[in-house]
């Protein structure tokens, strides 16, 4: 609600505060109930390392075995995929740029 009549009334520095205050609250809260969450997962797994070290892992963002990039037998194929992609990628920013200047 608070960023609803912040962004009606840009104007009005009073909304604006109240808005960072509420987002601020937020931020504080979501801390807290996280940090309790995995206090409590960490209490649960006391004494067992490798259930500690997965939870910490998670928590580092290092989880073993994932599958954040493609995964291929043949590191040419792997290589040719990338290379595939972002030239793409690349193509399709150079005509996005292209129509927005012939606008």
């Amino acid at each position: 609600k608070a960023q609803r009549k912040a962004s009606k009334n840009p104007d009005d520095p009073n909304l604006n505060e109240v808005f960072k205050e509420k987002c601020i609250d937020k931020a504080i809260i979501i801390d807290q109930v996280r940090n309790q969450y995995y206090d409590d997962k960490l209490a649960m797994v006391k004494g067992n390392p490798k259930s500690t070290y997965k939870i910490i892992d998670k928590l580092l963002d290092r989880e073993i075995g994932s599958t954040k990039l493609p995964n291929d037998k043949n590191d040419l194929i792997l290589a040719e995929k990338f290379g595939t992609f972002f030239d793409e990628k690349v193509r399709s920013i150079y005509s996005k740029i292209e129509e927005n200047l012939d606008d």
